[in-house]
């Protein structure tokens, strides 16, 4: 009668190595499909809102206050400004304790003008482009690196043009852009207790963080791990209408070392606004003009998921249009 010959086990430490070249394939393909590949998520605001065409775009946050800075309907632009009907921006560099910082200051007749803008006009993980990119391809006016919140997708308040698309909890303060124009911050404990509840109104919701001057007074002795000197990006607010964006240089000896959280506070505090929050920082920190690199970020700057702009309305308001 004929036998099998006896089947051969592979040794013990031959299927621990295969048993850990099998999860490591797993890993990567998940990590590949979780973190890397670009991620859309819905469209669909969580919340009624208005949507980018509205007419509450059109809403007058100006009065009259600033009809003197305006054209009549003429666009003039320089190389640090821009004027037309709606818009003045100027564009100013300065320099000071081996600062060297850029200011655009902003007034704006309409809620609309003021907007925020995501790369590749996707909300999503993972979908990024150069700052300047997408300020010359929605045709800004002006623009700031905002929040990057793509690097935070399931964090804090991510409300753009009207939509809100989370709520959820943070772990620092959030800026607040309410539909009258007015902007204000809502701190860590409050908006983590009260989430959406805390956000009426809303136009634009930032999560980065800290709150640097509230009614008008600059925050000092804030710390962490990024308190130091960096390079940075923030939105100042004066009064409905009237905003500023704000860029720092720095990791660059010899022309700009960078801003504490203190001194970043201080340089909104001496241009006056009454409220200013810092946007993300570092190498993200890039300004534009147009479609104009204005600052010198350090290492050139790196792509990001969103920037906060300066832009024109159609000159046809909803309400005219018959």
């Amino acid at each position: 009668m004929k036998t099998n010959p006896p089947s051969k086990h592979l040794p013990i430490w031959a299927m621990a190595v295969i048993d850990a070249l099998l999860l490591g394939v797993g890993l990567c393909v998940f990590a590949l499909f979780h973190h890397v590949l670009p991620q859309a998520y819905s469209s669909a605001p969580i919340s009624p809102a208005f949507p980018g065409d509205s007419a509450s775009l059109y809403t007058d946050i100006a009065g009259t206050r600033f009809d003197h800075l305006f054209s009549d309907g003429e666009i003039t632009a320089t190389e640090n400004s821009y004027r037309s009907r709606d818009i003045y921006v100027t564009v100013t560099k300065k320099e000071q304790n081996g600062i060297t910082y850029y200011v655009e200051d902003i007034y704006v007749r309409y809620l609309g003008n003021l907007r925020t803008a995501f790369a590749q006009d996707t909300y999503g993980k993972g979908f990024t482009e150069y700052p300047v990119d997408i300020a010359a391809r929605v045709e800004a006016v002006c623009a700031v690196n905002g929040d990057y919140y793509g690097s935070r997708p399931t964090q804090g308040a991510i409300i753009r043009n009207g939509i809100t698309y989370l709520t959820a909890k943070h772990f620092s303060d959030v800026c607040v852009l309410h539909t009258d124009g007015t902007m204000s911050g809502v701190n860590k404990a409050t908006y983590n207790l009260l989430l959406s509840r805390s956000l009426k109104n809303v136009y634009q919701a930032w999560s980065f963080g800290p709150t640097l001057v509230e009614n008008g007074v600059a925050r000092k002795g804030q710390t962490g791990s990024l308190a130091g000197k960096n390079p940075r990006s923030g939105i100042g607010y004066y009064e409905p209408g009237h905003y500023c964006f704000v860029t720092v240089d720095g990791r660059q000896p010899g022309y700009s070392v960078g801003a504490t959280f203190d001194e970043f506070a201080q340089i909104f505090e001496q241009l006056g606004c009454t409220y200013a929050y810092n946007l993300d920082g570092g190498q993200t920190a890039v300004m534009a003009f147009g479609d104009r690199l204005v600052n010198s970020p350090t290492k050139g700057g790196r792509e990001s998921s969103d920037i906060i702009c300066v832009l024109e309305l159609p000159k046809l308001s909803p309400q005219t249009e018959e």
